[in-house]
């Protein structure tokens, strides 16, 4: 009998300490927001195509010609591509407002009238994530960016 107590405290000391990493992990709005700032490199994108029924189609890299950039500051977030040749010849400029919203342990972001969901986010890494139907194909894109200042 005093063999199972002891295994029994000796299960109950060793579980009891553990937690659930999961919770350790989610971010709030205000923390999201403050990571953020800043100027963020487009290094990488994917895209996979499915057909509406939910049938993989393809999976593709995303193009990196040019150099891109999103920044934050404040609420607002600029959106730029610069020519990979002169890079001071800025081909795409955008620059507005955002709205950042949690639902669910989700962060989201809402910019250029599309919502991306935020995969990670950390003081050097950003990736975000955009589904959208595209006519009988459903696009879903991931574009990671690594934060140069």
């Amino acid at each position: 009998m005093r063999r199972l107590l002891s295994l029994l405290l000796v299960f109950l000391v060793v579980f009891s300490g553990c937690s659930s990493d999961d919770e350790a992990d989610v971010l709030t709005v205000a923390e999201a927001e403050a990571l953020l700032q800043g100027k963020w490199l487009l290094t990488s994108g994917s895209q996979d195509t499915f057909l509406d029924n939910g049938s993989f189609v393809r999976s593709e890299q995303l193009s990196l010609e040019d150099p891109e950039y999103l920044s934050f500051s404040g609420g607002n977030v600029q959106v730029e591509i610069f020519d990979k040749e002169d890079s001071s010849r800025r081909l795409y400029n955008l620059s507005e407002g955002f709205v950042i919203a949690s639902n669910a342990g989700k962060i989201t972001l809402r910019f250029n009238q599309n919502d991306y969901e935020v995969l990670v986010l950390s003081q050097e890494q950003l990736r975000l994530r955009i589904e959208f139907d595209n006519g009988g194909e459903y696009l879903l894109k991931n574009y990671n960016f690594t934060k140069t200042k």
